[in-house]
């Protein structure tokens, strides 16, 4: 009889080893976390893009763009070979790398989710936006020169649009930003708007560049009402200084923001009216409609002052020059037409209420200043105005 083989069934897992296994894999996700949380590794899929920028962040990054832009249209135009332009391509490379170094004046560090593509581009996962750094002198980089190369050169009146519509969206931006960014963005506005009014006046078959018009005001309310309960329309008693420091009450900061610049107009009016008789010819024609002006404007943030009900102090008999009128003229109207920008800027900051408006006259102080400074500025109204050349 042949013998068969039977085949035993394998005895089945002991408990022991079973729990032995659960300990080991149990020891080595332990081992793992402990990884993850010593060393501080978080894992995020690399595909996520960046946050949302904040608003603030969102204008510095538009300002710098359409400032960069404008600049790259302007280089493209002073390369361009033009027939007539009376100096034009000059002005326009000129005018190019002062929009660069205004770009400059709006850096952005933001700060990306650790393992996203942002991050990974660089050393670190704090990245400045591009075109914060202008190359020195002015002069445009390769980048921008090869992208300008790519594409048609423009006219004129493409590189004064593209002026047009950067100082409008840094007027625009300057209504919804704090106060010093708002500051900063109504004084570049500004000074691109008397860039384009100077490239008009190169390019004279252009169409001048339009005033910038700020968003509807609320109407005022009326003012405070009077001790007997009747509603009064004259404007409130200016406080006295110690009482001036709470924003947004009638000694406050807003209140003497629209006071300097009323006082302000009243002290370049009377240097107007000392230097004036110093002047002649065209000199003192241009001298003429920028008094003109000023006696406009003093009347115009009387009214405003009025219908905001707030105190304005008395004109006085005399006002101290920022130079000599009769020995300096020209240095003289200068200097105050700066003082008078400064003040424009401060309400542009201090005052919400007034704040379209004072930004639509420093657009319009800005150029004053190029037509007294012999260039349009680079930022009126602010501290680095005063050291140009």
């Amino acid at each position: 009889m042949a013998s068969s083989t039977v085949v035993e069934p394998s005895p089945a897992p002991s408990a022991a080893a079973k729990s032995g296994r659960f300990l080991r894999r149990t020891l080595l996700l332990l081992l793992a976390g402990a990884l993850v949380i010593g060393l501080g590794t978080v894992v995020t899929p690399i595909d996520d893009g960046p946050p949302p920028l904040e608003t603030t962040e969102q204008l510095r990054v538009d300002a710098e763009d359409s400032l960069l832009d404008a600049a790259g249209s302007l280089e493209a135009l002073a390369g361009a070979e033009g027939e007539n332009n009376d100096g034009g391509s000059r002005l326009a490379a000129r005018l190019a790398g002062d929009l660069r170094r205004q770009a400059a004046l709006f850096p952005l560090v933001t700060t990306w989710p650790s393992g996203s593509p942002a991050a990974q581009d660089g050393p670190a996962e704090t990245r400045p936006s591009a075109g914060s750094m202008p190359p020195a002198g002015g002069e445009p980089s390769a980048a921008a020169s090869g992208a300008a190369t790519s594409e048609p050169e423009p006219s004129p009146q493409q590189a004064l649009n593209a002026l047009s519509a950067t100082y409008r969206l840094l007027l625009d931006g300057s209504q919804a930003a704090d106060p010093g960014l708002a500051r900063l963005l109504a004084s570049v506005g500004a000074a691109v708007y008397s860039q384009a009014t100077a490239l008009h006046g190169a390019f004279p078959q252009t169409e001048p560049p339009a005033r910038w018009t700020p968003p509807p005001e609320a109407s005022p309310t009326g003012c405070a009402p009077a001790a007997s309960g009747a509603p009064s329309s004259s404007p409130a008693t200016m406080p006295q200084p110690e009482d001036s420091t709470s924003p947004g009450t009638p000694g406050g900061n807003e209140a003497q923001a629209v006071a300097g610049v009323v006082v302000t107009e009243y002290r370049t009016i009377f240097t107007y009216e000392a230097a004036l008789p110093r002047l002649s010819g065209k000199e003192r024609a241009a001298a003429e409609e920028r008094y003109a002006a000023h006696r406009a404007l003093a009347g115009r943030w009387e009214d405003l002052a009025a219908s905001a009900c707030l105190g304005l102090p008395e004109r006085a008999a005399a006002y101290p020059f920022p130079a000599d009128p009769a020995a300096q003229p020209l240095d003289a109207l200068a200097a105050t037409e700066r003082d008078a920008a400064s003040a424009l800027a401060d309400a542009v900051a201090f005052n919400r209420s007034l704040r379209g408006a004072a930004a639509a006259d420093l657009a319009a102080a800005a150029v004053r200043l190029a037509e007294t400074g012999g260039r349009p500025p680079l930022t009126p109204g602010l501290y680095e105005d005063g050291r140009e050349g």
